[in-house]
């Protein structure tokens, strides 16, 4: 059998060079499976596989298999040496599908396959391939037909993602339908209006790096027309890689490109990790005419940079990328000069400072501390001179261009999205640039007007050009304000971060002082102003609190009266009580038949009785007697069956509820029994 590809490709059978390929020895399998087909030119995917199976997955000699050695075209090492991309990514059209032809000399042809369908932004995509193979075989037959690397591939199953590891295709559910979306980490892409991915930024200026070297996100902004650019790249890729990439995205030379977001000591051979920007960092390009254009015809003519550091090979190559129209690239136009935060001289305070708040956005992006949009002396009285309870401290950040820590600070530190947020919920922020002697004079002169000479001495101590910027912590204590804590740019977030908590902490204790003294400062006021009024009513009072009491007096006569009369009728209406509970407990009596004697002739039992208080008394009966003289003679003994019940202990029965008329000897309360009284 046969693994083929059921579509139209477009392939380069362009030989590569062993060379450079033994570095990738110790790659995983997708990476050697794309340099096997890239060397030999293979597009079947299945026999790719075959070939690097029989081998055992050594690349050398899977190519050495395939190509003789005589035949490979080994390039001369040295200086400027470019390895042309040697295949590019096969156009597949909609429905493409990958199934097993009838070859019988096919060594894959006795293993057993799985169909696999994957939804790709609408399109159904149909892939067979053998069991055994693994979810990274699938991405990269997934490439071939996506255009999308694997490490932007985004596969899911009913929407878990899946790992590419060891899970073979056969431990996968029969008939599940996957889904493949693009990812925004592994590679650069652009986005369109409605969120869906457009063509990928990797392989422009060469192979993507590999997941583990990605170490810079770069956000690329086109001013022009609006679209944004993410764009991986490692500390080791150079500015003029990053221009050459976005020339083939967007079309533009990059003698025409006009860029700003990047330190004004980067040039075109410096690396990420030389211009010191964030790890994240937001660039924006714009399009500049053409020479020879409206726009630049009454400008100076062009001269010849032979100063550029780009080596002739590199333009030799760049001749061939760009049509007739884009020959200046080897003219020099004046580049825009970046734009200090403040103006040198800048006389209006407010101006300067609206103007800092401004280029620092343009340069470092939206995500950055709220400036107070004021001058210092009211920044100062925003933050200092409020109550004890709204006060908040002060931090003043002092930028200086000539420093080669400024940009680090400002894009890793100060616009870190903690410290920001630390920062707008406890400081009001101000920021000013110091870097031209004129400004730093006139903040000078600003700091003595409002907060003495002696805060005016500290800042110059701690305004060490080598450590700028520098980030001012004051806060108002009683009737001075004072710098409590002074942050240098040569810091980490880290330490940042614990230098604002600790410092406000001590700004919290020194206002929950204040606070405490103003509270007995007030309360001193007040009780002042209570022995005042209370000397003018004092007179009121007391003729009020005698009124006052001659009326509690009469009220509490008229209560002690009505009280006593209640006692009384309580009293009167228990005395009717007893004097007929007693009435009744003497006619009761009356009728009680009279107790036997211990011996005699007829049956007799003796009952006893328990009262609720732990008392008890007890009463020889006849057998023959009722039920109802016994429980007269609990009445008489002071114990009314309507407030009390008669119980047997064994078996447990309320006696008192039984029939009156029965006898003791019926009820089996013979010869003697035991009773207890319980409160009904």
């Amino acid at each position: 059998m046969h693994l083929s590809i059921i579509s139209e490709f477009r392939t380069s059978n362009s030989c590569c060079a062993l060379q450079p390929l033994i570095a990738t020895m110790d790659c995983n399998r997708e990476e050697l499976l794309a340099n096997f087909q890239a060397c030999t030119g293979i597009d079947d995917v299945g026999e790719a596989l075959a070939h690097l199976e029989q081998t055992g997955w050594n690349l050398v000699e899977a190519v050495n298999r395939v190509i003789p050695q005589d035949s490979q075209v080994v390039p001369p090492v040295g200086d400027g040496v470019q390895i042309q991309e040697l295949n590019q990514p096969p156009d597949v059209s909609v429905g493409v599908s990958v199934a097993f032809g009838d070859d019988p000399s096919d060594p894959l042809a006795e293993q057993p396959v799985t169909p696999l369908r994957i939804m790709y932004y609408g399109r159904m995509l149909e892939i067979t391939l053998p069991s055994s193979e693994t979810v990274s075989t699938l991405k990269i037959v997934l490439q071939a037909q996506t255009d999308m690397p694997p490490c932007q591939q985004d596969l899911r199953l009913d929407g878990q993602p899946l790992s590419d590891g060891t899970v073979q295709l056969a431990a996968l559910p029969a008939g599940q339908v996957l889904t493949l979306q693009q990812g925004t980490i592994g590679g650069g892409t652009e986005s369109d209006a409605a969120g869906r991915p457009g063509p990928s930024t990797s392989g422009l200026s060469g192979p993507a790096p590999p997941a583990g070297t990605v170490s810079h996100l770069l956000t690329v902004n086109d001013m022009s027309t609006g679209r944004q650019f993410s764009m991986p790249a490692s500390a080791t890729t150079t500015v003029g890689q990053i221009k050459t990439d976005v020339a083939a995205l967007t079309e533009w030379p990059v003698s025409q490109q006009s860029w700003t977001g990047w330190p004004e000591y980067a040039t075109d051979a410096s690396t990420l990790a030389d211009t010191g920007i964030g790890t994240t960092h937001t660039l924006s390009v714009t399009r500049l005419p053409p020479p020879g254009s409206a726009a630049t015809a009454s400008s100076a003519p062009p001269t010849v940079d032979v100063t550029s550091d780009t080596s002739s090979v590199e333009y030799q190559d760049a001749a061939e990328a760009f049509d007739d129209a884009d020959d200046v690239l080897f003219v020099q136009e004046d580049r825009p000069k970046r734009v200090p935060l403040v103006p040198e001289d800048t006389e209006d305070e407010l101006a300067g400072v609206l103007h800092f708040t401004e280029q620092f956005e343009v340069r470092y992006g939206p995500c950055h501390p709220s400036f107070y949009q004021g001058t210092l002396a009211e920044a100062a009285e925003e933050a200092c001179t409020k109550p004890v309870n709204e006060r908040r401290m002060l931090a003043i950040y002092l930028h200086h261009d000539g420093s080669v820590l400024s940009n680090v600070f400002c894009s890793q530190l100060l616009c870190s999205e903690s410290i920001v947020s630390y920062l707008t919920s406890n400081f009001i922020v101000w920021g000013w640039d110091i870097t031209f002697s004129s400004n730093q004079n006139k903040f000078l002169d600003r700091v003595t007007a409002q907060f003495g000479a002696r805060t005016r001495e500290a800042l110059l101590m701690s305004m060490d050009r080598e450590r700028l910027p520098l980030l001012l912590l004051l806060m108002r204590s009683r009737s001075s304000t004072e710098v409590l804590s002074a942050v240098h740019g040569n810091t980490s977030v880290d330490e940042l971060m614990g230098t604002l908590i600790h410092t406000h902490d001590m700004f919290g204790q020194q206002m929950a002082i204040e606070a405490r003294e103003e509270q007995e400062r007030r309360a001193r006021e007040n009780m002042m102003q209570e022995q005042d009024r209370a000397y003018q009513e004092s007179l009121l009072a007391d003729r009020a609190k005698e009124e006052a009491r001659r009326a509690e007096r009469e009220e509490q006569e008229k209560i002690e009266t009505a009280e006593r009369k209640e006692r009384e009728r309580q009293e009167s209406i228990k005395q009717a009580e007893e004097a007929m509970r007693q009435a009744v407990r003497e006619s009761l009596e009356s009728d009680l038949p009279p107790e036997p004697p211990e011996k005699c002739d007829q049956p007799i039992t003796t009952i006893r009785i328990r009262s609720p208080d732990g008392a008890s008394f007890c009463r020889r009966f006849l057998a023959s007697d009722r039920l109802l003289d016994l429980l007269n003679y609990v009445v008489v003994q002071g114990f009314p069956m309507d407030q009390y019940k008669l119980i047997s202990s064994w078996p447990r029965r309320d006696v008192s509820s039984l029939d009156n008329s029965a006898s003791l000897e019926a009820l089996k309360l013979c010869p003697q029994e035991t009773l207890m009284l319980e409160e009904r």
